[in-house]
């Protein structure tokens, strides 16, 4: 219980800390004095697994160098979503858009999203039918768990390539020829 309050208290207290920069600033002691404890309780949660007699997330589940590289990428694809809010505050602050205009501007990127995960749920089943197919088949476990994420990998990989394939027809440059003298000098 300890542990799971530590983690879960550290990001909480980052983002609270974050937020309440517009109101005393980056250097004050406020922000500075929360954000070290907000880096110090997810600190406080490695210890804490680190000496437990029997920890709910042993810390040698993240020693092999394949975990731990997942989990750098996912990191990065979680950095990514706060530009939901910049690109919201940009276009109500910075463009004066209302609330209408900007939930339509951020449409499309809710839906890509949205498409995103639910392909990614789609590859998950037939990844899983298929390793379930080959386990009736008789090959070992991990080579029918293999086999199913081979597939799901080639149809991941096709629908990918068809996506270039798409966005290279849809967005492509306008040749000199059919250009008007004022684009084809700004380009």
């Amino acid at each position: 219980m300890a542990g799971a309050l530590l983690v879960t208290a550290g990001p909480m207290l980052g983002i609270c800390t974050v937020v309440g920069v517009e109101t005393y600033g980056w250097t004050s002691a406020h922000t500075l004095g929360l954000g070290a404890l907000a880096l110090a309780l997810p600190a406080g949660f490695v210890l804490r697994q680190a000496t437990a007699r029997a920890p709910p997330m042993p810390l040698r589940v993240l020693r092999p160098r394949k975990v731990s590289g997942a989990d750098v990428q996912m990191l990065m694809v979680a950095a990514l979503f706060p530009f939901r809010v910049f690109m919201a505050q940009r276009l109500q602050k910075g463009l004066g858009c209302g609330a209408a205009a900007t939930a339509l501007a951020m449409l499309p990127a809710a839906l890509v999203i949205g498409a995103v995960s639910l392909g990614l749920a789609v590859l998950s089943t037939l990844a899983a039918a298929r390793t379930e197919a080959l386990t009736a088949a008789g090959p070992p476990s991990a080579e029918a768990l293999t086999g199913g994420h081979r597939l799901a990998c080639t149809v991941g990989a096709a629908l990918l390539v068809a996506a270039f394939a798409v966005a290279s027809v849809v967005v492509r440059r306008k040749s000199a020829s059919t250009l008007n003298p004022t684009e084809a000098r700004t380009g």
